[in-house]
């Protein structure tokens, strides 16, 4: 089931240039989704939850995200093959993707690289954290290319 939510941030606004709230979207076990888009939230940003591989695609397909957040562990299926998805389909192929990861070594950063995974925050994180990996992510969104 996809949930999508909006929030308004009191203080300085984190939107696009055209206005639009940056929008990540969240992937992975209930406990660790709810939580991660509460703190995404509260730093002001909007948030969609889905948690399953079908239902993240449909909602990416949808509407643009600026980024997605996936946790590996997905229902019924790994968030690798999530990710597998978009980097396949055109539209979806330039949407950074952060990943959340419990179980995070060399090995796992090879495979990272591999799926051109954009950032790695390893679990377990303190919020500010997420919050700061998330901003970098969009904000290397926005840097001209070369």
């Amino acid at each position: 089931m996809s949930t999508k939510e909006s929030v308004r941030r009191s203080g300085p606004s984190r939107c696009a240039d055209d206005g639009r709230r940056p929008h990540p979207r969240l992937r992975g076990p209930q406990p660790i989704r709810a939580l991660v888009g509460d703190l995404l939230r509260d730093e002001g940003y909007e948030v969609s939850l889905a948690a399953d591989v079908a239902s993240a695609l449909t909602a990416l397909t949808r509407e643009p995200h600026d980024a997605v957040v996936l946790d590996l562990p997905l229902r019924g299926e790994s968030g690798l093959a999530l990710l597998t998805a978009m980097r396949a389909e055109p539209a979806l192929a330039g949407v950074p993707v952060l990943l959340l990861s419990g179980d995070f070594d060399e090995a796992s950063d090879r495979e990272a690289a591999h799926y051109d995974v954009d950032a790695v925050l390893p679990k377990p994180f303190e919020p500010e954290a997420l919050g700061t990996a998330v901003g970098r992510l969009l904000a290397g969104r926005d840097q001209p290319a070369g």
